[in-house]
């Protein structure tokens, strides 16, 4: 345990450079669709896939989920 309390320090450092690289994987991953989708590789029905597959993960995900919606399930 106490070594791990001494590294939250250096991993509290490393927090905005996370951040940073979440945004620029999310920024790379929307320009090759968008490439992709010029190049008529990415077509219109993967699209709706893709988008289709990413609301399905976040409505099951409960971290995206209010307190009423975790509440009404139950």
């Amino acid at each position: 345990m106490p070594s791990i309390l001494a590294l939250l320090p250096q991993l509290i450092a490393l927090i905005p450079t996370i951040s940073t690289g979440v945004g620029n994987l999310i920024a790379f991953i929307a320009s090759v669709r968008t490439a992709a989708q010029q190049s008529a590789e990415w077509t219109p029905s993967l699209e709706t896939a893709f988008i289709s597959a990413v609301i399905t993960k976040a409505s099951n995900d409960s971290a995206w989920k209010t307190d009423a919606q975790i509440a009404a399930s139950k």
